[in-house]
């Protein structure tokens, strides 16, 4: 069965502090297709009464499946810069990651223009760096920033970033849980909020 929730309000996806980075010699994220259980959302047109924005969050779209094979979450972010302040904003592109809990998976990381995909990432590298929380311990927290420096967009293109974080099957628990937080500093023109049961677990 299917739990949704859909809500035309804000939430925080990917923005994360980089504060506190250091470089470290880390595994790359795999890169693949959208799972075959991702549905994927049309993306809604920009608001024309925010047109002077620096940019517009069109879509915000999340994906649970709970299973057998453990937790795997199906994630989407759709950008418009719409100034020249906007688009420096998205110059970089950063995911979050727990190396020690899930595998990243990268679908993809484009530009939409007049219509036509330009891929952002195509043999290009991830720089992953590493977010120590307590430095004067000298310990770590085990989740990185993969860091992906975006080139040749251009304001009023369409940026779509899409990647599924998979648990790590040593992390699975007999009873897992799943918690989203609901807000952010900035609008979003739509969110969608999906998570997908099987019909042997109890949902509470």
């Amino acid at each position: 069965r299917t739990v949704r929730a859909q809500l035309g309000v804000s939430v925080l996806a990917l923005a994360v502090s980089t504060a506190a980075l250091a470089e470290a010699p880390d595994r790359q994220p795999g890169r693949g297709p959208v799972p075959s259980w991702g549905k994927l959302t049309p993306i809604p047109s920009p608001n024309p009464d925010k047109a002077d924005a620096p940019y517009q969050v069109l879509l915000l779209e999340g994906q649970t499946k709970f299973g057998k094979e453990g937790e795997h979450t199906y994630f989407e972010m759709v950008i418009r810069p719409q100034t020249v302040v906007g688009l420096q904003g998205f110059s970089t592109i950063i995911l979050p990651w727990n190396v020690a809990r899930a595998d990243l998976i990268v679908h993809s990381i484009e530009a939409i223009r007049d219509g036509k995909s330009i891929d952002l990432i195509k043999d290009s590298p991830f720089t992953i760096l590493r977010r120590e929380s307590r430095l004067e311990q000298a310990q770590f927290d085990g989740v990185r920033s993969v860091v992906l420096p975006v080139k040749g967009v251009e304001i009023g293109d369409t940026i779509r970033i899409s990647a599924t974080y998979r648990d790590i099957p040593s992390n699975l628990t007999a009873r897992p849980d799943d918690l989203s937080k609901w807000g952010t500093p900035f609008p979003v023109g739509w969110m969608d909020r999906r998570v997908i049961v099987p019909p042997e677990m109890a949902v509470k």
